[in-house]
């Protein structure tokens, strides 16, 4: 693994996120990869929890906003 990530942390109510793309950092330990270089080439937003284990995580209304180009999937 080596990608941009961030921690986020929830409640198990229904909760309102803002993921900005200035507070992710890389995770891993390849090579760094400059943030918008890796980020302009984004193809999936990947959701996994810091345990192993299953888990059930539940997504409403998912937006990206703010960008200047996006890939077409």
């Amino acid at each position: 693994k080596n990608y941009y990530g961030m921690d986020f942390f929830t409640s198990g109510s229904w909760q309102q996120f803002n993921f900005f793309m200035s507070n992710l950092y890389q995770i891993g330990t390849g090579p760094v990869v400059d943030k918008a270089a890796a980020l302009s080439m984004a193809t999936e937003i990947l959701f996994e929890p810091m345990v192993g284990g299953d888990f059930e995580l539940w997504i409403d209304e998912l937006e990206v906003y703010d960008c200047s180009s996006y890939p077409i999937p």
